[in-house]
């Protein structure tokens, strides 16, 4: 095969193009490729307790702005990554002559409430053990903002009390606060 190709490269050049030629055309077909979309509309189908601003937030596409498919897809991946969907999908519907934005957010069929429980034991071979018991209790999804509530409850050798509420302030969840309350002995 390839001496074969080698011995009528002579005639195969006149189909050949040079490397800085070659590279301009890849470049006009990615760029031909680039599917980009005027999103006139965004619609999010939210069943959770966030808030749908919230969503729309980090999801970062105007209404009246063009994007890139791809930047859709990883925008779409970022309201995922917040943790509280099972599922996030979008379509792209043409509803009048208007492209439209669907975000589809799906809650986890878990939770919200979540519980962990743990035991420690230890020993340094002279004699001297101990052991602890321990459980956390996480509530998520506490308001539209996304307000988590976690209570640390541990007995044994190091008796620990502790809740505290993350509370987001802002749509874009870059402002909180966690006031916090622990009793250890």
């Amino acid at each position: 095969g390839e001496e074969a190709a080698r011995r009528l490269q002579w005639r195969l050049q006149e189909y050949g193009i040079d490397p800085d030629a070659y590279r301009d055309r890849m470049t006009a077909l990615r760029r031909a490729r680039k599917e980009e979309v005027l999103i006139h509309r965004v619609v999010v189908e939210n069943d959770s307790k966030l808030a749908d601003e919230v969503i729309r937030e980090r999801l970062g596409v105007a209404e009246g702005a063009v994007i890139d498919l791809d930047e859709l897809r990883s925008r779409i991946e970022l309201v995922y990554g917040l943790g509280y969907f099972e599922m996030v999908t979008y379509d792209l519907e043409k509803r009048g002559g208007e492209n439209v934005l669907i975000v589809r957010v799906v809650r986890k069929a878990w939770g919200p409430v979540y519980a962990r429980f743990g035991v420690q034991v230890h020993s340094d071979f002279r004699g001297n053990s101990g052991f602890n018991l321990g459980s956390r209790i996480l509530f998520t999804e506490v308001n539209a903002y996304g307000g988590e509530w976690v209570t640390d409850v541990q007995a044994g050798d190091y008796n620990l009390l502790r809740t505290s509420f993350y509370q987001p302030l802002d749509k874009r969840l870059e402002w909180f606060v966690e006031p916090r309350v622990q009793y250890s002995v």
